[in-house]
């Protein structure tokens, strides 16, 4: 039976989606960003067998960090040396993002994860008018930047006993700094976010998430000009999406609708061209 391979990898985590006529499996593992992880750490997950993989006629990878063809031929070569032969497309985060989306139509597409990005879809390329500058230069909005503003507070001794508390459990009693400057270290930032849903009624974390969805309308969204809606994705988008609904409105813009992923609109925008 053919089966179709659809992958969306992020920084934090790589989403398989193996999709046949009867059943949909979907698998987890570890995310990769080829921009900020060894390009040897991607590898082929481990449940996909030999026998899964002879059926598999077609591979679409959307990934973030897929800035060049370089990198396209790294993850080919990784699924080549693995066995397989079916035809392999790879493409970015973002461009999986606007298909999901937007399918055959166009529209401004947002992605508020581990890291955030936006740009625009005209139904069959996307265009960035500026460029992703990664969690040192932006990201704002994202899962990290979200995480670097709550550990900011907590060195400053700006949040309650409660949250403090809340984010020691969180690194087990180690170094914070040492943590956090580790070769994971984004991911583990990223990571407090689980931390700010579960006390998202107290108005730290309130005031931290009004500030992080301001400045990514301030950077990515307003130096665009006239631009009124978008569509976003990414896990941040939606468990936060009344507070960032909220913020952009705020700025008389709305959101057109807020996804979680893309691997199955995505099939379905493949399923239709």
């Amino acid at each position: 039976m053919p089966l179709i391979l659809i992958i969306e990898s992020g920084s934090t985590k790589t989403e398989w989606a193996i999709i046949g006529e009867e059943k949909t499996t979907k698998l987890y593992s570890p995310g990769w960003n080829p921009a900020t992880i060894d390009a040897e750490a991607f590898q082929i997950h481990s449940s996909i067998t030999p026998d899964i993989i002879q059926d598999i006629c077609e591979i679409h990878y959307y990934g973030a960090g897929i800035r060049n063809n370089a990198i396209r031929t790294h993850i080919e070569n990784k699924f080549r040396k693995s066995g397989f032969t079916s035809t392999i497309s790879t493409e970015s985060d973002l461009l999986g993002a606007a298909r999901a989306c937007c399918g055959q139509d166009s529209g401004w597409v947002g992605i508020l994860g581990t890291g955030s990005n936006l740009g625009f879809y005209d139904g069959k390329t996307l265009t960035q008018p500026s460029p992703a500058l990664g969690y040192i230069l932006g990201d704002e909005g994202s899962g990290f930047d979200i995480g670097k503003r709550m550990l900011q507070a907590y060195f400053r001794n700006d949040l309650s006993p409660e949250l403090n508390q809340a984010i020691k459990d969180y690194f087990s009693g180690k170094s914070i700094l040492h943590r956090i400057y580790a070769p994971d270290g984004r991911k583990i930032v990223a990571g407090l976010t689980k931390i700010a849903f579960k006390y998202l009624e107290l108005i730290e974390i309130q005031k931290v998430l009004s500030e992080a969805f301001a400045d990514f309308y301030h950077t990515a969204i307003q130096p665009l000009g006239n631009i009124k809606e978008v569509f976003m994705i990414g896990s941040v988008a939606f468990f936060f999406q009344e507070e960032l609904l909220k913020s952009l409105q705020l700025k008389g813009f709305s959101v057109s609708a807020v996804e979680k992923e893309a691997v199955f609109k995505a099939y379905r925008y493949l399923s239709q061209t």
